[in-house]
């Protein structure tokens, strides 16, 4: 994506919008000139749209790729690696069960299959795989909140209505109603 949108970046740079079909209808039907003004401001959000995206997808660190491919990392110039875990990853790449397990299984269900015998390296791995569900939990928990505390719902304390939010538990109503003791008429 980040590819594109350079391309695009340039590509208005040089007055041509065909990637933007709408756009390009419009200037090609308008006999005005394409004002200077909203073409810089275009380049401009293409720009920050690129840098939003490097936020949330920073390069990835090459000294990373033997948590994608253990199996062909160069263990030697892998930096950042203790001793054991250099051991560890060593052992990984040459056991052929493994490998096996490891085309077999997603990524991170492999390094936890393999975090009773390999815990150093296993959890090293993990590491990284994990940061972008925490983020996603971060951003779905914020906007649960902002969703809930609006003007026509203003309390003060929200948690138990965030848990039911955030919960992936589905209530079942009516086992609940059915279980619910109900108040005699006076």
């Amino acid at each position: 994506m980040l590819k594109k949108l350079e391309l695009w970046r340039k590509r208005a740079l040089q007055n041509n919008f065909n990637h933007f079909p709408t756009l390009y209808a419009f200037i090609e039907s308008s006999d005005e000139v394409f004002p200077q003004d909203t073409k810089d401001i275009i380049i401009e959000h293409l720009q920050i749209l690129k840098h939003s995206f490097r936020k949330y997808f920073p390069v990835p660190d090459k000294n990373k790729n033997w948590v994608v491919d253990p199996f062909n990392a160069d263990v030697p110039d892998i930096t950042g690696l203790t001793t054991t875990q250099e051991n560890q990853l060593i052992e990984i790449s040459s056991n052929s069960n493994l490998k096996r397990v490891f085309k077999e299984s997603s990524l991170s269900s492999f390094w936890l299959s393999i975090r009773q015998d390999y815990p150093e390296i296993s959890d090293s791995a993990l590491r990284p795989l994990m940061l972008f569900s925490t983020t996603y939990l971060c951003e779905k928990g914020f906007s649960a909140y902002v969703y809930t505390k609006n003007k026509y719902r203003n309390r003060l304390n929200i948690e138990s209505d965030l848990r039911i939010q955030l919960s992936n538990i589905d209530p079942k109503i009516p086992d609940l109603v059915l279980k619910k003791q109900h108040h005699p008429s006076h």
